[in-house]
């Protein structure tokens, strides 16, 4: 499946400078999309309080050395999910949302942090959109139902009561 194929090619390990450089786009870029539906950590990115110098220096350290492995590899399903969304041309900013919520409130993250969870959520999204838009450029059925049921094992994940 081409979301597994992009988790397996980007993963939490610290990059190359060609790497770094093209994940601090592809992340920036996010950070406009997200900003434009309200999250707040991206809003402070877009504010000027994130520079692209900052997020390249954040994927030069791996997520899973500042909020530990389970909770990077939480963030790297989200942004799967999220891109097999959008790909399909659905709502990936709810998912967002809750992912961003879990970790302010649930899990007391800091700004720092949640810069850090943007940046690689980004990432991580931009990468996998990006093999999904070459290996698999329409959205069939099959892909759709994959995108929905994914995002739902995400929201049962990060918000079991579902109150977000």
């Amino acid at each position: 499946m081409p979301a597994a194929a992009a988790r397996r090619r980007l993963t939490r390990r610290g990059r190359r400078a060609s790497a770094v450089r093209s994940i601090a786009r592809a992340a920036a870029l996010s950070f406009a999309l997200a900003a434009a539906h309200g999250s707040r950590s991206a809003g402070a990115a877009m504010d000027g309080l994130l520079t692209p110098d900052e997020a390249s220096r954040i994927v030069e350290t791996p997520l899973e050395r500042t909020i530990g492995h389970a909770e990077a590899d939480r963030v790297q399903r989200v942004a799967v999910a999220n891109a097999l969304l959008e790909h399909c041309r659905l709502d990936w900013v709810r998912l967002f949302r809750v992912l961003t919520a879990y970790h302010r409130h649930h899990r007391g993250r800091s700004e720092a942090d949640m810069n850090r969870i943007t940046v690689w959520h980004g990432a991580w999204q931009a990468q996998t959109l990006d093999l999904l838009r070459r290996e698999r450029p329409t959205c069939d059925d099959d892909l759709r139902r994959a995108a929905i049921g994914g995002a739902a094992r995400q929201l049962q994940a990060l918000d079991p009561g579902g109150d977000t």
